[in-house]
């Protein structure tokens, strides 16, 4: 019973979590905290802090980069969170494998596996839209990653055919 109640306790503590960023969002309180970083180094700290799930769950993840680094100016902390959102998303349906590229300004996260039907990409980043019901999660993470997206002046974009899902984030 502790297990279920710790469980309960963290999971409505995310959901907390995420509410209060996107009521942010909502009444423009956000302040970002612009700063220049390397995002080549954020998205591989990002994908190693999935290691131990990806070999539990016997995926790979390959990142690819046209250059060594790229500096950018954006508010890192919420860069991250669109990372972590992004990738969590993707293992959570992929079946064997993640390419993350970087190149021409674009970052692409490509997942194999269960992909979105047609109909719901449109939907994808709406609060509390899940394409699977029977998933994890509250349904917030690709609404968070539009938001801040959205706020550093950047893009973001799903597509999905019939064995893979990408979602593309263009840089301004």
């Amino acid at each position: 019973y502790f297990k279920i109640l710790l469980f309960e306790t963290e999971r409505l503590t995310d959901l907390t979590t995420d509410l209060l960023t996107l009521n942010e969002f909502d009444t423009k309180s956000l302040l970002l905290d612009i700063t220049t970083f390397d995002i080549h180094s954020v998205i591989k700290n990002t994908a190693d802090s999935f290691e131990g799930t990806c070999e539990e769950k016997h995926i790979s993840i390959e990142l690819s980069f046209t250059t060594k680094t790229l500096l950018v100016k954006a508010d890192k902390r919420k860069i991250q969170q669109v990372l972590y959102n992004l990738l969590d998303n993707a293992i959570k349906y992929s079946d064997k494998k993640i390419e993350i590229s970087f190149e021409k300004n674009v970052l692409t996260i490509k997942n194999d596996g269960k992909t979105i039907p047609a109909k719901q990409l449109k939907r994808v980043f709406e609060r509390f839209y899940q394409t699977d019901k029977t998933a994890e999660g509250s349904g917030l993470g690709l609404s968070i990653a539009k938001a801040v997206a959205d706020r550093n002046g950047w893009e973001l974009s799903a597509d999905s055919d019939k064995t893979s899902t990408t979602f593309r984030l263009y840089l301004s």
